[in-house]
């Protein structure tokens, strides 16, 4: 009986760990972007732009930690080809429209980048992931 307890226990503890690289960096990338626009609406446009790059980095680093996962239908998603989407796209129209601080481009850019988060974690049969918006 102990050894049952025992190895569900480590087995779990796996599967919890397994999955905490990429879950933190997602939730920071998550928190950036929602200070970032804060900043951007506060006209710190400085202070916006290095946390959206920040948060580019940590969707990266995420990717990066497990960038093949089970997808919505079952089968194995590799999800580099998504991260470089959303990097030379909605992501790169946000960080430029901040580097040109152009606020209400920039408030669209927000609102396709996040877009485009949900699209990945639908892909990934995450459609309970909320982000946070202002």
């Amino acid at each position: 009986m102990k050894t049952i307890l025992f190895l569900t226990g480590l087995t779990t503890f796996i599967t919890l760990t397994s999955c905490t690289p990429t879950r933190k960096h997602m939730r920071e990338a998550d928190a950036q972007l929602l200070q970032s626009e804060q900043k951007m609406l506060a006209g710190e446009w400085t202070g916006a732009i290095t946390l959206a790059e920040q948060a580019g980095e940590a969707v990266k680093l995420g990717i990066e930690a497990r960038p093949v996962r089970k997808g919505a239908d079952g089968k194995e998603l590799d999800m580099s080809p998504l991260f470089e989407a959303w990097a030379k796209g909605p992501h790169l129209e946000l960080l430029t429209a901040l580097r040109d601080s152009q606020a209400e481009r920039a408030a669209a850019a927000f609102v396709a980048t996040r877009h485009q988060c949900t699209s990945c974690h639908i892909a990934a049969g995450r459609n309970d992931i909320p982000l946070s918006t202002l």
